[in-house]
């Protein structure tokens, strides 16, 4: 019998556009607009507003400045709109 991952083990984690710049200390949207090549007004869009709507050449701009500073890590995807709040106990 062959043994297959779980769909769930090959899922990966949603990493907000905001999330993963905070994870960089100090980095702001000009400075990643330097560093991706997407524009300023852009990326504070994608980071506050629901449910846009993103060019594939955007998307890979993003996620790879990100990946390059490690703000996203492997097993981790780059997703867009408000960082979703976490439940308190």
């Amino acid at each position: 019998m062959k043994h297959t991952a779980s769909r769930k083990a090959k899922e990966r984690t949603p990493v907000t556009l905001a999330e993963a710049r905070a994870r960089i200390k100090g980095l702001t949207q000009l400075d990643l607009e330097k560093r991706s090549g997407v524009d300023r007004t852009r990326i504070s869009k994608l980071e506050i507003l629901d449910d846009v709507s993103v060019m594939h050449d955007t998307y890979e701009k993003l996620d790879e400045a990100l990946r390059e500073l490690g703000a996203l890590r492997a097993g981790e995807k780059l997703v867009f709109g408000p960082a979703k709040e976490q439940a308190t106990a």
